[in-house]
């Protein structure tokens, strides 16, 4: 697996955080940032500390009755927060989770930082916990560039997770408040990078995480964010095609004979600035397809990114592009072709609510995926309800963990009508 630098700065409090530096921001534009995105405390009760950088109001919140804010709640700029904390007499860690967001909803950045508190000393060895190195892999997200996401996410109400990865109960994500990302797979053969726009935001947009297999020479999975934010035109199609920097260049294939290089994450799909298209260009970023019938003006997959075009709306919908391979017959140029191709989507339901996914009930959020056939028998096919399976299913097929960061998601069911069909 790809490894990456690792953040490492000092803690403000006794406790061991997983923290990355406070980062600065553009003076035009409101923002919160924390120094950690996960906090571990020993057993025994105690005490710790938050610095919270911001120019905005803001409000912080905990529902675990275990941990206690000490002092208001509602805040104005860069603060101080103190918490304290009971005893765990368990045998077992516990989690709690502290949320830092705006007073006006979008109008920056909120983050979650989680928290574990180890089980009680007497278990055996005192890192019963599990969850003590919830950041544990740290040094596989500290380049990326920045841990703000002023993406227009809800408005800008989304939570990138920052500095380095935490542990959710679905597996690990460098990344705890990106909402679109899989979890991360004990697996060699995959290599990951997570790409920060370097021409907007300072470089603390995000654009895109990748999933790319050695063996198959082909990307597994694209995971992106998808609001009208990024397809601003500020820019042009660059066809600026290049190998992933992240990515070793020697196993990323450029192109396959028979076959058209396929967009997971379209390129109109980023043209909010020069940087962000450049990168959809990655060789990583790029699969084989076919054209007639499939990726051309009213093929089967055209047709259905144009229906997910259309899913835009003021909330963010959050959108996996992956590969599937039913077998392993099909080669072409170090590539094993995919049988099939999905989209994996998670939205809220009313599209309008101001709310990140992350806070919202599973009454509140709807997810799918459609999964077509990679042949050339599908010109003027539209998504349809027999396209469509739900997230359970497809992750019983790949071994994939989808939306581990959104612990609402209703994964195991779907409504067709739902999404319009």
């Amino acid at each position: 697996m790809k490894k990456f630098a690792q953040i490492v700065i000092l803690a403000v409090a006794t406790a061991f955080m997983a923290c990355g530096e406070l980062t600065e921001q553009p003076s035009d534009e409101k923002y919160i940032n924390v120094e950690c995105t996960s906090k571990s405390l020993e057993s025994a009760k105690g005490n710790f500390k938050i610095v919270v950088e911001s120019n905005t109001e803001w409000s912080v919140t905990t529902s675990a009755e275990w941990l206690t804010i000490l002092g208001s709640t509602e805040y104005a700029g860069t603060c101080e927060v103190a918490f304290s904390y009971g005893e765990n007499t368990s045998t077992k860690s516990r989690n709690a989770k502290v949320e830092i967001e705006p007073m006006v909803a979008g109008e920056a950045s909120p983050y979650t930082i989680l928290v574990s508190q180890k089980a009680a000393s007497n278990t055996g060895g005192g890192n019963t916990g599990g969850n003590d190195n919830t950041g544990g892999n740290d040094n596989t997200g500290g380049n990326t560039g920045g841990d703000d996401d002023n993406t227009g996410d809800n408005g800008g109400n989304d939570n990138t997770g920052g500095n380095g990865g935490g542990v959710t109960t679905n597996g690990y994500t460098p990344h705890t408040g990106w909402a679109e990302l899989p979890a991360e797979e004990n697996n060699s053969d995959y290599y990951y990078a997570y790409h920060m726009i370097p021409d907007k935001g300072n470089g603390k947009v995000r654009n895109f995480a990748v999933c790319y297999s050695k063996e198959l020479g082909c990307p597994v999975w694209v995971a992106s964010p998808m609001h009208s934010y990024y397809t601003t035109k500020n820019t042009s199609r660059s066809d600026a095609y290049g190998p992933d920097p992240v990515i070793p260049a020697s196993i990323q294939v450029h192109k396959r004979e028979g076959y058209t290089r396929g967009h997971m994450l379209g390129s109109s799909d980023r043209l909010v600035s020069v940087g962000a298209n450049k990168q959809a260009f990655y060789y990583s970023n790029i699969a084989p397809q076919l054209s007639s019938g499939f990726n051309t003006g009213g093929g089967v997959w055209n047709n259905l990114e144009e229906y997910c075009d259309g899913l835009l709306c003021a909330d963010t919908l959050y959108m996996v592009n992956g590969c599937y391979w039913e077998n392993y017959n099909k080669k072409s140029s170090g590539t094993v072709i995919p049988t099939h191709y999905y989209k994996v989507l998670l939205r809220t339901k009313n599209g309008n609510s101001g709310k990140w996914v992350v806070n919202c009930s599973a009454s509140e959020l709807k997810c799918v995926v459609f999964m077509v056939e990679h042949n050339s028998n599908q010109h003027k096919v539209e998504p349809h309800r027999g396209m469509m399976m739900s997230v359970a299913e497809l992750e019983r097929m790949t071994g994939h963990t989808f939306f581990p960061n959104v612990p609402n998601a209703p994964k195991d069911t779907f409504s067709a009508s739902d999404w319009g069909l």
